[in-house]
């Protein structure tokens, strides 16, 4: 026993109380009810039990029961113990403690005023760190929000902060949830000036999105695209590094954000750069991480900065890689992790507000969705306006253009509905979308952000993992030697038709959605063996020559397919991460975007962008209504070959794609003459025509009549 008694409050009426054999034998004969140190009443036992290490009572006559206020009990030997209240922040208290107001430090050049939702704690301190003194100040309790405020005069950019908080009689320091910056190693929150540095972002240089099927997402981290010995890029996995212009490779090619602008995407998705937990901010290469261990969700990650001592560094440099980013006329989404924490005991939100903002099984266990230890409870008014804010912080001061959800599946459809309004308001062109897979969570199932409720999210795109597995093969470990459709298994045919259009229409499957925007269309992402590694085990008898066409392939089919089109970084060039599957912590060289491989196999880079180019001139390519693809595309089956005609595909009078997954060459006649627009070569800018098709093996070819 690591108490003598412990007392938690279990419901609006009783207190359970714990007294261990090794403090008393013999047990309490009574209990007193103190608050704020002064004596309430007697309470009664109206149930005692034991076992073999300690007593059982529960307790009750207790008085109403207000947040805020300390409460212990007091025993018949004059030993006192502090009630564990956390049970306030159950829904019958929720109604009572909550507000819209802005949170955190808000900087003004002749104060800063700061706000903590903290309903539980007695007291509340603020403590500022100047650079040769320390200054505390008691905080003011707002008894109907629960939100403790103090307003400071004078100028406190870059001051350093904490808060000193007192919940159930145990002081714990914190930072605050919604710092904009860190100190190193995130130690403490740090005042900032939003407008410290003007930035232009460039928007201007953004072309219009009214369509999200116009999209073409590329993602990857900072760290990893960067990182690579091969290039001349001078600052390495650093934000900055992803910003720099004119630099190649050792063969003259384009790399960093210049091999982006290449490619033609329209969106860079980067993967967590906001502050995570367990890279060290000096210790960078021993302590490797992708950053899915969410620390402070509205300050940058440190790691990534050139000096993260300076808490403006991490804050001004993601700005300026943005801004670059958009100078290219390229959208950034931000990948977000608010399902969960990395540690639940010794996250900032456990600290200020014990068990609200964390969800819970009925017996009183964590929930576990994201297999991490807990999940982020955004139902409660006070947790969902914290993902609220943050998004719309980014989409404010950062000008970023959508989100990712990790694990999206664990928020609950309200939130991420309005995530996307409010946002969209700020960004008629911002998109939003997530994995929407169906968690083991205590989320009730029609409250999940999850795909099967897609009908609910109308504007929200979902990863198709139908289209994943149907397409390529399924991605687990040990299913690595299961092939779809285009690794060679025909049997998938009529369900890559499926999923070639939209996986919104009755074909071989019930429709997975309701729009093809919803549709993230993809074969590869930062999880799982890459392509690569899978063709290893799935098609080993096959050629290298093979393979590689086998990822054209792909890429290409993901590019032209109805939906939203999503490329990871490398897959296009066939990257291995030499058989590790799940490589978050694997380090550079496993994970770096090989420059090597990228000269050697350039001509796959250079595929890619000409099918982005051809997808991005022509409409037909990315129809937003399943009536749409219902009404202008047909398809049919030979030989395990798939041919889809779009008719009325203006400026052409029809347009064939014919996709040959089989390794033997496809030979049928047209009837007409059809111009090739792209084939294995890529696109074909000289007019060519064909009315008798020969088709090699592992290919796609697009035709025009025109």
């Amino acid at each position: 026993m690591d108490y003598q008694i412990k007392a938690t409050l279990k419901s609006k009426t009783q207190i359970e109380a714990f007294v261990s054999k090794e403090y008393s034998f013999k047990g309490s004969s009574r209990f007193l009810l103190f608050a704020s140190g002064n004596y309430i009443r007697t309470l009664y036992s109206a149930k005692v039990t034991e076992t073999e290490k300690y007593f059982h009572y529960i307790l009750e006559g207790l008085p109403e029961i207000e947040a805020g206020v300390f409460y212990e009990i007091q025993d018949d030997q004059n030993i006192f113990a502090p009630v564990d209240c956390s049970f306030l922040m159950h829904d019958w208290f929720l109604n009572f403690s909550r507000s819209n107001e802005e949170m955190g430090a808000i900087y003004h050049k002749d104060h800063t005023k700061f706000s903590v939702f903290a309903p539980l704690a007695s007291d509340v301190f603020l403590l500022l760190y100047y650079k040769d003194h320390q200054e505390t100040y008691p905080m003011i309790r707002d008894k109907k929000t629960g939100i403790f405020h103090m307003d400071v005069q004078g100028d406190l950019n870059e001051v350093e902060y904490l808060y000193l908080l007192k919940n159930d009689g145990v002081w714990k320091e914190s930072i605050d949830p919604y710092t904009r910056s860190t100190t190193l190693q995130s130690r403490r929150g740090v005042v900032i000036n939003p407008n410290e540095e003007k930035i232009d972002f460039h928007d201007d240089h953004l072309p219009s999105l009214k369509d999200p099927t116009k999209a073409i997402i590329y993602e990857c981290s900072v760290r990893d695209f960067t990182s690579s010995i091969h290039s001349n890029i001078v600052n390495k996995g650093k934000f900055l590094g992803m910003s720099e212009e004119n630099k190649v490779s050792e063969k003259n090619h384009p790399v960093g954000i210049d091999y982006l602008k290449y490619l033609g995407i329209t969106h860079v998705q980067l993967m967590p750069v906001q502050d995570f937990v367990t890279t060290n901010d000096q210790f960078i290469e021993k302590t490797y991480n992708w950053g899915y261990d969410s620390g402070n969700m509205c300050a940058p990650e440190g790691s990534y900065s050139l000096d993260p001592k300076k808490p403006y560094s991490r804050v001004l440099e993601l700005k300026r890689l943005i801004s670059s980013l958009h100078l290219k006329g390229i959208r950034v989404v931000l990948d977000v992790v608010f399902n969960h924490q990395f540690n639940f005991l010794t996250s900032a939100f456990q600290k200020i507000v014990p068990n609200y903002y964390f969800r819970f099984n009925e017996d009183g266990s964590l929930s576990n969705g994201s297999f991490c230890g807990n999940e982020f409870e955004s139902r409660r008014f006070m947790g969902r306006k914290f993902i609220i804010d943050t998004c719309l912080m980014y989409v404010k001061e950062y000008h970023v253009d959508g989100f990712r959800f990790d694990l999206m599946g664990l928020t609950d459809i309200e939130t991420m509905n309005l995530v996307y309004d409010k946002c969209k308001e700020i960004n008629p062109d911002f998109i939003l979308y997530g994995e929407g897979w169906d968690m083991p969570s205590s989320l009730p199932n029609e409250q999940k952000a999850k795909i099967a409720n897609q009908y609910f999210m109308p504007s929200i795109g979902f990863f198709n993992d139908r289209y994943r597995d149907m397409v390529k093969g399924k991605s687990g470990d040990g299913e690595l030697y299961l092939r779809g459709y285009l690794l060679g298994d025909t049997n998938y045919s009529d369900a890559f038709i499926h999923c070639f259009l939209g996986s919104c229409l009755p074909i071989a499957m019930p429709p997975l959605f309701n729009y093809p925007h919803q549709s993230i269309n993809y074969v590869e992402c930062h999880d799982n063996a890459t392509i690569y590694d899978k063709l290893l085990c799935s098609n080993a008898l096959e050629t290298e020559e093979d393979r590689l066409k086998r990822i054209n392939l792909l890429n290409a089919v993901v590019i032209f397919s109805y939906g939203v089109p999503f490329i990871h970084s490398g897959e296009e060039i066939g990257l291995s991460k030499k058989g590790i599957t799940n490589s978050y912590n694997s380090g550079d060289k496993i994970n770096s975007f090989d420059v090597e491989v990228l000269d050697s196999r350039f001509s796959m880079a250079k595929f890619l962008k000409e099918a982005i180019e051809l997808k991005k001139e022509y409409a037909f390519f990315a129809y937003d209504s399943k009536e749409e693809i219902a009404s202008h595309v047909s398809y049919e089956t030979k030989d395990g070959r798939i041919i889809f005609t779009i008719k009325d595909a203006k400026p052409f009078k029809e347009v064939k794609i014919i996709v040959n997954p089989l390794k033997d060459v496809f030979t049928i006649p047209l009837g007409d003459y059809y111009r090739v627009l792209f084939n294995l070569s890529g696109r074909i800018t000289q007019e060519f025509y064909v009315n008798h098709l020969t088709m090699n093996g592992i290919s796609l070819m697009i035709l025009a009549l025109e």
